[in-house]
């Protein structure tokens, strides 16, 4: 029988009574699986609640963010393990077992380390394992989106139920892919910047450009292959911050704010192309407005098109996941996946029509929101309201431990 060999504290925190005070002991692949099984349930129990954009960006050094792993992703890969297990005939449906099986093998692989304690510990076989992780979850959001498409396709899951249960795990997913992301991106840092490692923020820039990043978000919407948008107008317009008259700068997660941007773009600029592109005008005189302004608590960007406006059948379902308007309903599933290598890839493929809630969710998260307005007949204004993130929130702290 197949065997692994694990260190003594592993198979103390994977529940064996009388482990043995050898350096390692090997224990069969079958009892390892079943320590599993039981830890699983165990850790599913707690109910953990997602994990902050606080405690994650509080985390400043490549340990601490190693022990925040350690101490929260176990459940939160526990609970959705469980979630996972509440769709109806979820082990029947291909995307789902196998988001199931790297969920299980995510979990397995963490809690197979040693605790992480000092700035002494060697973070190389966390560093393999989230790395590993980040791997394999660049498939889930697209696995999930297929595996609703199929469900809600054969009626087993009414939509609204679809919408919550999505809803619930892609929060709790959010969450983890950030707290991940931010571990590799110091750890990246520290490398490279080991007499200053006090230049290094994660994912956060301190002096985020609101109006570059939307400025960037046009360049690569225009830029991409298919649907063409090159032809389409973008007026991008920046004013100065009421509170300290100045260009606008703030803490945030540009990575994240890049992407939500290029989706509603994308949205804006569909619409054009659909509801303009044959006006003998041309698309010059419709242009898609960004506008760009702040105060001392937060950063706000409207999205002006004049695609003319949402239709009735469709204002209803904006916010759900299985529905495109683009494709004018319910989507079927895809046929074929793709490799992902973006943690927000699950927007850029518009698998079902998970482009706006999820910008919605992320926003929601960041401690922000995402409000469309439509004006029939003439076009949408879209409000993504964004928070700044204390500068304290983000400075190193005095764990004597790091």
């Amino acid at each position: 029988m197949a065997s692994s060999r694990v260190t003594r504290g592993v198979v103390q925190k994977l529940g064996a009574a009388g482990a043995r005070r050898a350096a390692d002991v090997s224990i069969s692949a079958e009892r390892l699986h079943k320590f599993v099984n039981a830890e699983i349930n165990y850790f599913a129990q707690k109910s953990p609640q997602p994990v902050e954009l606080a405690q994650i960006l509080k985390a400043s050094t490549p340990w601490e963010i190693a022990r925040l792993i350690q101490e929260k992703l176990p459940g939160h890969f526990a609970t959705r393990i469980k979630h996972l297990e509440t769709l109806p005939h979820w082990n029947q449906v291909p995307e789902v077992t196998d988001v199931h099986a790297i969920l299980t093998t995510s979990f397995r692989n963490l809690r197979l380390l040693e605790d992480i304690g000092s700035r002494e510990d060697d973070l190389k076989p966390i560093e393999d394992v989230v790395s590993d992780l980040r791997l394999r979850h660049k498939k889930v959001v697209p696995l999930l989106a297929d595996a609703i498409a199929h469900i809600r396709y054969d009626d087993l899951l009414e939509e609204k139920c679809a919408d919550e249960w999505l809803d619930t795990f892609l929060l709790a997913r959010i969450s983890t892919e950030m707290l991940t992301l931010h571990f590799t991106t110091v750890l990246e840092c520290y490398l490279q910047n080991r007499e200053d490692p006090s230049v290094c923020s994660g994912i956060v820039d301190r002096r985020c450009d609101p109006e570059k990043l939307c400025q960037q978000a046009v360049e690569n919407v225009k830029a991409q292959e298919y649907p063409k948008f090159d032809e389409v107008r973008f007026d991008v317009a920046a004013h100065n911050c009421t509170a300290s008259g100045e260009p606008i700068e703030f803490s945030f997660l540009p990575r994240y704010l890049l992407t939500m941007m290029e989706e509603l773009l994308k949205n804006s600029a569909w619409a054009t192309l659909g509801c303009r592109g044959d006006d003998e005008r041309g698309l010059d005189a419709f242009p898609v407005s960004i506008t760009i302004g702040a105060n001392q608590q937060q950063v706000m960007i409207k999205i002006s098109d004049r695609g003319g406006g949402i239709s009735e059948s469709a204002a209803d379902k904006l916010w759900s996941y299985a529905w495109s308007e683009k494709k004018g309903g319910l989507m079927k599933p895809t046929a074929k996946l793709k490799s992902f290598d973006d943690p927000m890839e699950g927007l850029r493929q518009q698998r079902l029509g998970m482009g706006l809630p999820l910008c919605r969710l992320y926003a929601q998260y960041l401690g922000g929101s995402l409000k469309l307005m439509s004006v029939p007949g003439a076009g949408v204004d879209t409000y993504l309201s964004l928070q700044r993130i204390d500068p304290a929130v983000i400075t190193r702290g005095d764990d004597p431990n790091t």
